[in-house]
């Protein structure tokens, strides 16, 4: 008995495109058609989360985890603080460039055996060219 309140029942048929329509089709070709598109699906997802977990893993091969105690005074960690605010980095961070670049800064002082070489050569053809 229907007094108008409870909604009318409708069953999907293969026209309306219902779970029997075209996206669900009960056919075996559909089914099969939608077995390949998942598994193709799956095996992108897990193609891309095994290229994320090695990302992870040669980033954290490449970090090296050192624990690093200073002691500094009082203006130095002020002015380490400013400094990386300023960059908007953490003050970690800030550190770690200013040591590579002191590093890489304090090999290049110095001239290389092939520099030292081409300036010797330099000066001898100036002396013998000024004769």
């Amino acid at each position: 008995m229907n007094d108008g309140s409870a909604k009318p029942r409708r069953r999907w048929q293969a026209s309306a495109g219902g779970p029997r329509g075209p996206a669900g089709s009960s056919d075996p070709a559909g089914r099969a058609a939608r077995r390949r598109r998942h598994e193709a699906i799956r095996a992108e997802v897990a193609e891309e989360e095994t290229e994320a977990i090695e990302a992870e893993i040669a980033e954290k091969a490449g970090v090296l985890e050192v624990p690093l105690h200073l002691r500094i005074d009082r203006e130095l960690d002020i002015q380490l603080r400013q400094r990386a605010a300023e960059a908007q980095i953490p003050t970690s961070a800030l550190v770690r460039r200013l040591l590579r670049q002191a590093i890489h800064g304090s090999q290049r002082e110095g001239h290389t055996v092939s520099e030292i070489e081409e300036i010797a050569r330099r000066v001898a053809r100036q002396e013998l060219g000024g004769r």
